[in-house]
């Protein structure tokens, strides 16, 4: 075995994000695929947010520092032929 299976057929991953509003993100959709997925971006555009957000989508939690008016979105998993999406 040479490690972890990329293809997504075996793994669960999140294939898609839908911000609607969290923190200073608006209207955001971001695909991803299965594997490795790099998110870059200059100081203070939103990369950490973007992480909080997947936090809280999965867990229903976030620190203090986003209102509860400013968290609304979705979020997809996917394991091999099956589908979940979480709405907050």
């Amino acid at each position: 075995m040479t490690g972890a299976d990329q293809s997504g057929s075996g793994a669960l991953y999140i294939s898609h994000l839908e911000i609607r509003r969290f923190s200073q993100l608006r209207a955001r959709s971001l695909d991803l695929s299965p594997g490795l997925n790099v998110i870059v971006g200059s100081n203070e555009s939103g990369k950490s947010t973007i992480k909080s957000f997947i936090e809280y989508e999965i867990f229903g939690e976030v620190g203090e520092h986003v209102k509860e008016d400013e968290k609304a979105g979705s979020l997809r998993l996917v394991l091999g032929e099956h589908s979940l999406e979480i709405d907050r």
